[in-house]
């Protein structure tokens, strides 16, 4: 009996470890920019967004190429809330790099959200 449960435990885990290697992402940036297009800010702070965002980018490598690329604002825009989107959008002075919107936005999800 023993020795059927051991081998049994080492198939599951094979199992796991091959069903998991199947799925893993194949290029590391192409994962993030799946996951950047489909990440929303939902019900939560503006904080765990940017949080979230800047996680992206680092664990991809990308942190610094895309901190200064006009995409990530787009990308973290259409990560928004639609609502806050547009008090930014509309206030005197909307930021022009993405560290100005992350901190507007947690600003301005502090104040009016």
């Amino acid at each position: 009996m023993m020795d059927y449960t051991l081998n049994h435990t080492l198939q599951v885990e094979s199992f796991l470890n091959d069903l998991e290697w199947a799925f893993a992402p194949t290029d590391a940036v192409e994962d993030v920019m799946h996951r950047l297009t489909n990440m929303t800010q939902g019900k939560h702070p503006a904080e765990e967004l940017v949080t979230n965002f800047k996680l992206a980018l680092t664990q991809a490598g990308m942190m610094d190429a895309m901190q200064m690329a006009p995409a990530s604002i787009g990308y973290f825009q259409w990560a928004l809330n639609r609502l806050l989107l547009q008090k930014i959008l509309s206030a005197d002075d909307p930021p022009l790099a993405v560290d100005g919107w992350y901190k507007k936005v947690i600003q301005f999800d502090n104040n009016y959200c």
